[in-house]
């Protein structure tokens, strides 16, 4: 027997053997803590992110924003020397920032043009509410508490809701609001359009005199030194974003039906109607849908598939489906209640017949509004922006 093996006697470990093995117990403790702690992380990255877009369904002007807001801020303490996990735990974290926006009504959140002082009173209520809804009790959520809630502070005193200033803000909430008003700069909302990043960065290196703007009274003069000295690595990150929402846009254009019920694709088509921009291609069979991806410059993210068609399956036109559009949502459509367990992999959705018209516009607006909103307005000029006086830059 090899010197390093063990060998129990009896029931025990002699002193000798015990040390080795239980270092080798401890090792497989701790390689499960990980694991188990790693699952946490993802759980609360997971309910993070619903929470924060339950907040976004109520001011959808605002796009990926709340995902911006984290990659900005983890990059922000990345550039300030953080340790990696403060990196992470902010950039999750971040995106709760505006969670408290799910008290506020909705048509007063997309109201284009200035505020009243009443309405602007409501506004202003998002920060507390989201600072309730997160609470100050449980401390895997102590920056989101500190980010929701105090992140409309201002260096000089002048924010709210508290009026706190300068170190009395919290580190954290100082960082993003300094990243919140940048992105508010540069991407449309329903009171504002968007800025060009030049635009952008002279209005937060020098202010704004019309909107009572001045950097040195908003931010903490250290972490904006910081900011400004990189400002094209938060604009990269601005524009990586657009360059993504167009592809998604454009994907987002063709929908495909692929169903012999000539009343499936009228259904459909009459309920896509109502999106600007939608274009709904209907095959009623798997050839002419080959044929049309194959002769046509197609390319659809949305996929409604039939299970028995004239041709084949639905099943075989799906798979097809995923092999050339990996990303594709598609839902199956089918009268047969027995759908074979095996092939349910194979979709997102599956829709029985008779099709609810209100169902099924729910499910593709929800698709739509989750994953593929329309583009963000484009850049303006500087002669532009100045013909647009009626908002505010963030609310």
């Amino acid at each position: 027997m090899p010197e390093h093996s063990f060998k129990p006697i009896g029931d025990v470990w002699t002193t000798d053997q015990r040390e080795p093995m239980e270092a080798i117990r401890r090792l497989f403790d701790i390689q499960q803590q990980q694991t188990v702690l790693f699952k946490q992380e993802d759980l609360l990255e997971q309910a993070v992110a619903m929470l924060a877009r339950s907040a976004e369904l109520y001011d959808n002007d605002t796009g990926d924003h709340i995902k911006r807001m984290g990659a900005y801020s983890s990059l922000f303490a990345r550039l300030l020397g953080a340790d990696v996990q403060y990196q992470k735990a902010i950039g999750i974290q971040a995106q709760l920032h505006d969670v408290g926006k799910v008290h506020i009504a909705s048509d007063l959140l997309k109201k284009p043009g200035r505020l009243s002082d009443d309405e602007f009173d409501m506004i202003k209520r998002h920060t507390i509410n989201g600072g309730r809804i997160i609470g100050e009790r449980n401390q895997d959520f102590a920056l989101a508490h500190q980010i929701a809630l105090y992140h409309h502070e201002k260096w000089d005193g002048s924010g709210y809701p508290y009026g706190l200033k300068g170190e009395e803000i919290p580190f954290a909430a100082r960082i993003v609001s300094i990243v919140d008003i940048f992105d508010a700069l540069v991407s449309r909302r329903s009171y504002k359009p968007a800025f060009s990043y030049d635009t952008a960065y002279q209005i937060m290196k020098e202010g704004d005199p019309e909107r009572n703007f001045k950097p040195e009274c908003a931010f903490d003069p250290t972490l904006f030194a910081v900011f400004i000295d990189h400002f094209e690595d938060f604009m990269a990150i601005h524009k990586d974003n657009l360059i993504r929402e167009r592809a998604l846009a454009e994907r987002l254009m063709k929908v495909i039906v692929l169903d012999d019920d000539p009343m499936i694709h009228r259904q459909i088509e009459l309920m896509l109607g109502h999106l600007n921009g939608v274009e709904v291609y209907s095959f009623n069979c798997i050839q002419a849908m080959k044929n049309a991806l194959t002769n046509e410059t197609l390319n659809p993210y949305l996929f409604f598939v039939d299970i028995n068609l004239p041709d084949g399956t639905g099943h075989e036109a799906a798979r097809e489906i995923k092999a050339r559009f990996p990303n594709a949502y598609l839902v199956c459509i089918t009268a047969d209640d027995n759908v074979n367990r095996n092939d349910l992999f194979l979709y997102d959705r599956i829709f029985h017949k008779p099709i609810e018209l209100n169902n099924l516009a729910e499910i593709t607006e929800t698709i739509i509004h989750y994953g593929f909103r329309p583009l963000l307005a484009e850049t303006l000029t500087d002669d532009q922006v100045h013909a647009e006086m009626a908002y505010s830059y963030v609310r």
